[in-house]
């Protein structure tokens, strides 16, 4: 009994000075590392678009509307899909709209966020979408409103005031970068 418990706290302690401490700083070296960049609202990229089809790679939330299928891409926009033929659906396009994650649709106003921002786009005539209204930074999130990102313990490109406001981080592989949180 005495050398289980005698081994356990060995074991205990050896593997306690492989966990970090409160005093332990990053080394800032050049090159690139794993981390998180800021994006930045500018009016190029909160200009709301339709576009030809895309093809689908970060998808998000899923809604369902009578045929009309509409999948998020995550912090891109929406594709919109044709899916009165379940066997065969058809690609309409893609609503570019940078920031998005999140998407409802009621009497044919699609409603969904820009970063902070909700967006109302009325899409009751496919062939004329245009946004109704914008109500700017009433979504709080640390997602999008933080000058750090979101998780501790990660490299990330330090905000740049001259580039905008940040709106949100992308995790990504950054050059040299010189803040840690």
């Amino acid at each position: 009994m005495k050398r289980s418990l005698f081994t356990i706290l060995t074991l205990l302690i050896i593997s306690s000075a492989c966990w970090p401490t409160d005093d332990w700083t990053p080394t800032f070296e050049d090159g690139p590392k794993e981390g998180y960049k800021p994006i930045y609202a500018n009016d190029v990229s909160l200009e709301i678009l339709l576009q030809t089809p895309q093809q689908i790679g970060k998808p998000g939330q899923i809604y369902i509307i009578g045929d009309l299928l509409m999948v998020v891409e995550n912090l891109e926009g929406i594709h919109l899909i044709d899916n009165s033929d379940p066997n065969n659906p058809e690609k309409l396009g893609f609503l570019r709209i940078k920031g998005c994650h999140q998407v409802s649709i009621k009497d044919g106003v699609l409603y969904t966020n820009q970063y902070s921002s909700l967006v109302a786009i009325d899409i009751s005539d496919q062939d004329n979408i245009n946004v109704i209204s914008r109500d700017n930074h009433v979504l709080v999130s640390s997602i999008f409103t933080a000058q750090v990102p979101p998780e501790v313990g990660f490299y990330f490109e330090c905000p740049d005031d001259e580039k905008g406001t940040v709106v949100g981080w992308e995790f990504t592989t950054i050059e040299s970068p010189k803040c840690f949180r």
